[in-house]
């Protein structure tokens, strides 16, 4: 009856987390339930200062979308109940862009860096959404791709159809464009993986600590 029970709602951020080190995600949940006895590092002040230069680098393609006459609505994507409704809002007014749009399906919720209307019919009329993902990197990482798909995931109820692609936004300025169907059984077996992890969570089984980048932990 275990994989019966209800798991809390996760984002695609911890998904990704999970992908690049189950040890970082055991943590991460430790963490979640106020169970962590430990002492945190402190917050690191290049990390800071990456998050920033992050917000700059999409706001300045927000600016250059606006500069070339699209219609752009900004929302505020602080995954609340009014910004899940603007959220949907906007799409049904078929924005051209949709920055920070908050969804949340029960299973994921989050805040997409930038929805772009794409002339595929789905419920909506003769248009539909795919995400874009902004990052500051140059190089093209796993964890971008999961966060991308499950946007792609959270799409798929208000669309009526999964996206057919998505885009990540580089730090050079260059788009990658990507077709779902070509990871979606991957990201389903990951998503089922870590919903598995997430039930069977055991705060006294530290998973074996491994050679890999384990984020902030």
């Amino acid at each position: 009856m275990i994989n019966q029970l209800r798991i809390r709602s996760f984002t695609p951020g911890e998904l990704a987390l999970y992908c690049q080190s189950p040890l970082a995600a055991w943590w991460n949940e430790l963490d979640r339930r106020k169970l962590f006895k430990g002492e945190k590092l402190k917050p690191d002040q290049l990390n800071e200062i990456l998050k920033k230069d992050g917000i700059r680098h999409e706001e300045k393609l927000i600016k250059e979308l606006e500069n070339k006459n699209f219609k752009v609505q900004r929302l505020k994507g602080k995954q609340d109940k009014s910004d899940y409704e603007e959220c949907i809002k906007a799409i049904n007014q078929g924005y051209d862009f949709i920055h920070q749009g908050s969804f949340n399906n029960g299973e994921i919720r989050g805040a997409v860096d930038l929805l772009k209307r794409v002339a595929i019919p789905s419920r909506l009329g003769p248009f539909s959404y795919i995400p874009i993902e902004c990052k500051l990197a140059s190089n093209i990482s796993i964890k971008f791709i999961i966060q991308a798909l499950c946007y792609c995931d959270l799409l798929d109820e208000t669309l009526g159809l999964l996206p057919k692609t998505f885009e990540i936004y580089l730090g050079g300025g260059s788009f990658e464009c990507f077709e779902v169907n070509k990871f979606w059984a991957w990201y389903q077996f990951k998503k089922n993986e870590y919903k598995t992890f997430l039930r069977n969570f055991d705060p006294n089984k530290e998973p074996e600590d491994i050679p890999g980048v384990h984020s902030n932990w």
